[in-house]
């Protein structure tokens, strides 16, 4: 059977399993019934409904191209039973509206099934066997007799479960109700994503950054720029440039960083002065920044975990702090992506602050301090989705001031640096940030994490000019407008 025909097989279960219940309370004694048993089956019932009214709508979204009305694809499901599942183009069109969710949404039908199959063991009157079998379920769906579009019954219903199994299978069923109300709001989400193609603000925050980014490439020919001052020039320029002064001073560090196999590291200061060091470093390694420490910088992680202290005396961010700071990162992703110097997504680990400022209220300054390893030690490149994820990951964690790994800590969650872990637990985090988190944040945040964006590509791509738009449109623009303007 396939993954899409247990989705037929769920939604005939279901209605089978309601009816089952209500001949079980109907035939129950009472006083025994009320008491103990009759609260949980209304609220299984209840599951039960809204697991239909999910996996009907999904098929009803799915097929709004052809052209039908609701109550006439909820009507082929009835009449056609199981096999309206068993047709390609029902099952083509499920795949084209879930996207990169259809296996995650069929993994989810699976849990649902396996939840059903146990409750189904506990109806007797239903499974004539001894030994119940999931792969019965079809041949049971199909021998049950109905009557006015409702099962009958020729044996009396009894429902032998235990208090704590029931409460069990209704906590499974809401939990796998919740994965697919996820995976509909992210396949909405997805289809619902636009750009304007004549918004000039998102032109101008576009070729902003685009200019930015093809400089933070050319910054980065040091080696190049090296070599090119070991060549002898006989014949001086006739007219020198007039900055010719300040390009000799950086190029001549450049070149002196190369020559002692030394690290050569830039800033700019809050005066708006370029300021440089040098320090000695192993050309033999990979260097990892983020092991590295950093001299009279703290990272924003640090600063979280700092702020978590209740004895601090550094002060918790305003949300006005929080919107600029977001905002600021983001630009400044946009920015570096697919340049050396975001080497690895950007983490609440690789953003530094300098510590004095962090004791005053004023507007945090972020920067990032990077390692440029030899070509023989490059490092491997990382996907579009795993970036906008861990964008997605900072502004949760800006938003709640605590680090992922102090949630996952708290939680109990088991944490490692894999994308699907990281994935998961960010998607932990935001269902439980719904009633917590401005509408507007909470939305760019899931955008970032699910990676809903407009592409012409077939995956997110950074090289997708329609993908860049589409991150300007519904992350940068709306930061942009809840940022106070003084805090830029």
């Amino acid at each position: 059977m396939s993954g899409f025909e247990v989705v037929g097989v769920v939604l005939g279960a279901i209605p089978l399993i309601i009816s089952a219940i209500d001949s079980y309370k109907a035939t129950s004694q009472r006083i025994k019934f009320m008491v103990k048993k009759e609260l949980l089956l209304n609220q299984l019932i209840q599951s039960l409904e809204e697991q239909k009214f999910y996996f009907q709508t999904d098929i009803c979204l799915a097929l709004k191209e052809a052209h039908l009305e609701e109550k006439q694809i909820i009507a082929q499901i009835d009449e056609r039973g199981l096999n309206l599942f068993q047709d390609p183009e029902i099952s083509d069109a499920l795949k084209e509206y879930l996207g990169e969710g259809f296996t995650l949404y069929i993994n989810a039908v699976a849990r649902c099934e396996h939840i059903l199959s146990d409750i189904i063991a506990n109806i007797s009157g239903l499974v004539a066997t001894p030994q119940w079998n999931r792969n019965d379920l079809p041949t049971i769906l199909q021998s049950q007799p109905k009557r006015n579009g409702r099962f009958e019954f020729t044996k009396r219903i009894k429902f032998s479960v235990g208090k704590e199994d029931l409460q069990r299978q209704i906590y499974d069923l809401d939990e796998s109700t919740k994965t697919l109300s996820r995976l509909r709001d992210q396949s909405i989400a997805r289809q619902n994503v636009t750009v304007q193609p004549m918004s000039r603000a998102i032109a101008r925050f576009t070729a902003a950054l685009n200019a930015v980014q093809s400089y933070a490439h050319r910054l980065l020919f040091l080696q190049t720029r090296s070599t090119a001052m070991n060549k002898n020039h006989s014949n001086p320029p006739r007219t020198p440039s007039p900055s010719l002064q300040l390009i000799e001073g950086l190029c001549q560090s450049i070149h002196q960083a190369y020559e002692r196999r030394q690290s050569l590291d830039l800033y700019l200061s809050r005066c708006a002065k370029l300021c440089y060091s040098h320090g000695s470093v192993d050309p033999g390694i990979n260097i990892n920044v983020n092991d590295r420490p950093s001299h009279d910088t703290i990272t924003l992680k640090d600063a979280l975990f700092i702020m978590q202290n209740s004895k601090s005396t550094m002060p918790k961010w305003t949300i006005n702090q929080q919107m600029a700071l977001s905002f600021n990162i983001t630009s400044s992703m946009m920015q570096l992506h697919s340049t050396p110097w975001l080497a690895t997504p950007l983490t609440s680990s690789s953003i530094r602050f300098t510590p004095d400022p962090m004791k005053f209220k004023s507007p945090p300054q972020p920067f990032i301090v990077s390692a440029f390893p030899t070509k023989s030690h490059a490092t491997s490149p990382y996907t579009t989705k795993a970036s906008m994820l861990e964008l997605g990951i900072i502004l949760l964690e800006i938003w709640h001031m605590r680090s992922i790994d102090n949630y996952a800590s708290e939680k109990a969650l088991k944490m490692d640096d894999s994308y699907g872990t990281r994935y998961e637990i960010a998607r932990h985090w935001l269902n439980f940030s719904d009633d917590s988190m401005l509408p507007f944040y909470l939305e760019l945040v899931t955008r970032c994490i699910e990676c809903t964006f407009a592409t012409t590509s077939a995956t997110p791509d950074w090289d997708d000019l329609t993908f860049r738009k589409s991150v300007c449109e519904h992350v940068l623009k709306p930061l942009w407008e809840n940022c106070p303007r003084k805090l830029w």
